[in-house]
């Protein structure tokens, strides 16, 4: 596995991911809503190049932060520069396809029912997190898993209640929307 301890996260992904990397069977897809730095995204291409799964990986991100992000110190405005030699330098080109732009209308560009896993963490502001769930179930196949980061955000879990979505906690503030396969 490669060393991402350069990269600063706030996100304790590797469970999480390692998890559903799991779950998920040989030919799958997945899509990931938020890059920033890339440390869940090149991680999750790593398990992709080292493990014996064939995985269809996109992630999507603006790479560019709004007027609130970029009034405070604490956020890297160059992230696309970094991320991009990160992918480059672990030789992880191949095993990600990278969009720039709005994941709306990055995910409208493919089938309905196509992905098998979908990971939400871009805009936490509730109308955008709505959408993007929207989006997503239309999007995910039926038994698919719909997941995101910050469920102890106020305006994540309004968001998630406004797309009438229950869903379990993980460690890592991470959400998992219940499905139907889910109670069987």
């Amino acid at each position: 596995m490669i060393d991402l301890s350069h990269i600063d996260t706030w996100i304790p992904f590797r469970e999480y991911y390692s998890l559903v990397y799991g779950r998920l069977q040989n030919n799958s897809r997945a899509f990931e809503i938020g890059v920033y730095k890339g440390a869940s995204t090149l991680y999750f291409a790593d398990l992709i190049r080292c493990g014996k799964k064939s995985i269809e990986f996109h992630c999507c991100d603006l790479f560019s932060l709004d007027g609130d992000y970029q009034k405070t110190k604490k956020y890297d405005l160059n992230y696309w520069e970094s991320f991009y030699k990160d992918v480059s330098r672990f030789g992880l080109k191949n095993y990600i396809n990278i969009h720039k732009g709005n994941s709306l209308n990055i995910l409208s560009t493919f089938p309905d029912k196509y992905f098998d896993f979908i990971y939400i963490d871009g805009d936490h502001r509730c109308e955008p997190v709505f959408a993007d769930v929207l989006m997503s179930l239309k999007k995910l196949r039926s038994g698919g898993i719909l997941a995101g980061h910050d469920e102890s955000w106020k305006s994540v879990r309004c968001g998630l209640r406004k797309a009438n979505l229950c869903w379990n906690k993980f460690p890592g503030n991470v959400w998992e929307a219940l499905t139907k396969k889910t109670f069987i």
